[in-house]
């Protein structure tokens, strides 16, 4: 059973979500900001997914076995990016 979590697909929009808020890009009203947000979570999970594609598909072949473990380990990885954003921005941008 896939999920998109096992291969990064989840933590990377979250990162991308987390980025346009902490970085400033939140700021921006309406519907320019809703775009900007959805735009930022998309990016974050397609380049998150081609990263673990990257990585498990040597020679342009997919290994299962590699997908996941490469998967599982960039979700720990941007897992920890989304906190130290998170732990690094200021209350006036978390709240905008």
């Amino acid at each position: 059973l896939v999920e998109p979590g096992l291969i990064g697909t989840t933590e990377g929009a979250s990162l991308g979500a987390v980025a346009w808020i902490v970085l400033g890009g939140g700021a921006t009203a309406g519907f320019a900001s809703a775009v900007g947000l959805t735009g930022a979570a998309f990016a974050g999970a397609v380049v998150a997914t081609a990263a673990v594609v990257a990585l498990s598909g040597p020679r342009g072949r997919l290994d299962g076995a590699l997908l996941l473990l490469a998967g599982v380990a960039l979700t720990a990885i941007l897992g920890a990016l989304t906190g130290l954003l998170l732990f690094g921005a200021d209350d006036a941008a978390l709240r905008d």
